[in-house]
Formats: structure tokens, sequence, C-alpha cells
């Protein structure tokens, strides 16, 4: 973990620093939580006594352009079976997503384009396994996209609702912690949170 943070950090620093050669603020910073739902494998899951709010991320965004941007991403995501607190599974996530403003393709007028976006987001990472009870984890690979729609709070904040699909490639544990033969590993989240913008201009890219 003190890797993935000091790489994340070096993203921030990296990234911030290209924020001050344009004409609006480019950098964001975002915190939120959620909750996700096991689909495969489903290994005779009860997918609904996994259903609670046990997802938490936070992520740095730059923004090249009004319409596209990067996302540095580590999201934790905690299954746990509340029928049986024996069994569970703790996933770690770092993603690189690229992200695109979409808004404007469906042509919102301004009066909602000013206080309403809507970006898409697609992407690799890496993540570890730790199933309940074990010393034992596992490395897989990850792809996801989703859809985040914004609604802007003030010139420095905005609300986001966020809903991606991930996918595990190669995945060797159950969402119940058992081992398994390798398979894809596909589940659903729904999280929301809020963008910090950072900068000297008075709008980010996702406003301006």
């Amino acid at each position: 973990m003190r890797i993935i943070t000091t790489l994340f950090m070096a993203i921030c620093l990296s990234v911030g620093s290209f924020a001050q050669q344009t004409r609006f603020n480019t950098f964001s910073l975002e915190a939120g939580g959620g909750v996700h739902l096991p689909f495969l494998p489903s290994d005779n899951l009860d997918r609904m006594a996994f259903l609670s709010v046990n997802q938490f991320q936070v992520g740095g965004r730059y923004m090249f352009t009004e319409k596209f941007g990067l996302k540095a991403q580590y999201a934790k995501h905690v299954f746990a079976d509340k029928e049986n607190t024996s069994q569970g599974m703790i996933q770690h996530k770092v993603t690189l997503e690229a992200v695109y403003n979409i808004g404007e393709v469906f042509n919102f007028n301004y009066k909602f384009y000013e206080n309403f976006a809507l970006l898409m987001h697609a992407g690799v990472g890496f993540s570890t396994l730790n199933p309940k009870g074990l010393t034992e984890y596992s490395y897989v690979a990850n792809i996801q996209g989703g859809l985040t729609p914004l609604i802007r709070l003030s010139d420095k904040m905005a609300l986001y609702l966020d809903g991606t699909l991930v996918v595990n490639v190669g995945q060797e544990y159950s969402y119940s912690g058992q081992p398994i033969a390798s398979s894809l590993g596909v589940f659903p989240t729904a999280n929301a949170g809020l963008v910090f913008y950072l900068g000297d201009k008075r709008y980010h890219a996702d406003w301006f």
C-alpha cells in the first residue's frame, strides 16, 4: 500500500505542475463510497447477502482539454457475507482510465450544461485479492468502464454519482473467499462522493 500511495502522489504532483499553463483548472481530487454486487463467478452465492456500503475510493483526474483527460484511482472493495461473517474477500484496486466529457454530445442547453456534466471513463489496472481469514492473496488484472454524472456545487466543488462495471481477469477466489479455478470476476458498482477542483483559475475544465 505504501508503494501505491507513493505512486499516486507522484502522479498528482506531476500533472499538477502542468495545470498552470492553461486557461482553466485541469486537476481535481475526488473521494467517495458506495455499493457493489457480485455477479461472476456466482459460486452459488446469495448476491443480496453481499450488498452493503462496503466500497471506498479516492482518485485524481487531469484534463488535457475540456473534453479529454486521465484519472488514477485507488478503491477498496469489501465483499462480506452478512449471513456468514466467516466468509468474504477484500479487493484493493488501482486503475488508470481515460475520461471523456460527453455532455456536449447530447446538446445540453447552456443553463443546464453549466451545472451538470456527464463523464465517460474506461481503463485498466491491477488488484490484490485477500480472502477473509487467510494470509494468502493473489494479483489480478482489471478492466473497467462506466459513467459519472457531475452536479456543480461551486467553482471548487461538485457532487459525483458513478456507475462502473469491473472485470477481474484471472480471479482465483470467489467473493466468499474460497479458492476456485481461474475465472473472470465481474461486479457492478454504484457510488457517490465529492470532487474538489484545484488551481488558481476560476473554472475547471468540467465547466469551461
